[in-house]
């Protein structure tokens, strides 16, 4: 069982072998249902992971953690590592590295999920924000060639749903394990991303703004369609999706974070005190489920 050779690995800090890998994404492919939504796994170490939702293919760079950041202000789990720890053919702490590749997995897989959802529509919330998520996607592919995917590539709705739920369900497993040796390599992780999404809170355009992901999503697909306008191009999407954002709020503080919906100070001063070291814990969604 996949979980099991994990939770192994983990207490002997080895690194997960990309068999042990390919095992856990076809657990996890099975847990979600979303087997015709992949034709072929691919575990590699070069180029960046990804889902390719035409040809259905799903690709992990088992070695991406040594990759340098594309923007040096996202704090995102790359981080784990520092630039000496580039430079070695193996880790000092492979848990590290067996941390990020979970996360990897994760994130991917939860564009497949986003991509159900928008096909089965079992929830019109997540469904229409995802649906929203891929037209900006699409504009930006269509008429800008991704110029701003990748200037802005964690903006953009999608891609920030991915990676929180990606952390949600790391961290989560990685807690039930209860394994003393990766307590601080928990703690580690929890502080990264808690950085990264504050930075994810934060304005497009003013880092020192508070904001939110949806509103950021906004802005963006505004901008995209103001500047196709002024080269007479026009393009029609269905407001409806816009609307329902605008009237379909989640109840909880967790839900809304999971959504990329405004949250309350308190849950904005709790993310800044595990940033900074202030609160140390192995799961920080524990504490803003209310």
């Amino acid at each position: 069982m996949s979980y099991g050779l994990i939770k192994n690995n983990l207490f002997n800090n080895v690194i997960i072998s990309d068999n042990e890998l390919m095992d856990y994404i076809s657990t996890r492919i099975t847990e979600e249902n979303l087997k015709d939504l992949v034709s072929f796994i691919n575990i590699c170490d070069y180029g960046e992971s990804y889902y390719n939702p035409e040809s259905k293919e799903l690709v992990i760079n088992s070695e991406e953690i040594f990759e340098e950041n594309i923007d040096e202000e996202i704090p995102d789990l790359l981080k784990l590592i520092s630039k000496e720890d580039k430079n070695k053919y193996k880790l000092d702490n492979p848990n590290l590295g067996n941390i990020y590749n979970l996360f990897t997995i994760n994130h991917e897989i939860n564009h497949l999920i986003q991509k159900n959802e928008i096909i089965n529509n079992n929830d019109k919330l997540r469904s229409e924000l995802f649906s929203f998520g891929k037209i900006i996607e699409f504009m930006d592919d269509r008429f800008f060639k991704s110029f701003y995917y990748k200037k802005y590539h964690d903006r953009f709705y999608n891609e920030y749903n991915a990676n929180i739920e990606a952390y949600y369900e790391v961290i989560s497993l990685l807690e039930a394990y209860k394994l003393n040796n990766i307590e601080n390599d928990l703690i580690l992780t929890n502080q990264i991303l808690s950085k990264h999404l504050l930075y994810l809170y934060s304005d497009i355009d003013k880092r020192n703004k508070y904001s939110t992901p949806i509103v950021n999503s906004l802005k963006l697909y505004k901008h995209l369609l103001k500047t196709l306008k002024l080269h007479d191009v026009e393009v029609s999407f269905d407001t409806n999706i816009i609307d329902t954002i605008k009237k379909e709020k989640p109840n909880t503080q967790l839900d809304k974070l999971l959504l990329g919906f405004s949250i309350n100070k308190d849950t904005h001063k709790y993310l800044k005190c595990v940033s900074s070291g202030k609160i140390k814990t192995l799961n920080l969604f524990n504490d803003i489920n209310y």
